[in-house]
């Protein structure tokens, strides 16, 4: 109950198929970044400063850009290339 009550969802920790899990794991994430918009706008008001931004790493994020870029390679395109529109490389000027 206590998972619950912080918005975790009981699929992630239930036996299930791999798309109940991507699709909790994913309406967990959606609820951290609601979570994270408030507390930012909290600690703007708070400490008068403009511009808070608290980065979530997305797992769903990261299966996106790894199916990309399996279905650019798989297309025929360079490894480097789609590495790198894909959004899993990053250049060296960064």
């Amino acid at each position: 109950y206590l998972l619950s009550a912080a918005g975790y969802p009981g699929a992630l920790l239930l036996p299930g198929d791999g798309a109940s899990k991507r699709e909790a794991l994913r309406q967990y994430g959606n609820f951290a970044a609601a979570i994270a918009r408030d507390l930012c706008a909290e600690i703007s008001l708070k400490l008068h400063v403009a511009g808070c931004e608290l980065v979530l790493p997305s797992i769903q994020d990261v299966a996106s850009r790894s199916r990309s870029f399996a279905q650019l390679v798989a297309g025929g395109m360079d490894i480097e290339r789609a590495a790198s529109l894909s959004g899993l490389l990053i250049p060296d000027d960064e």
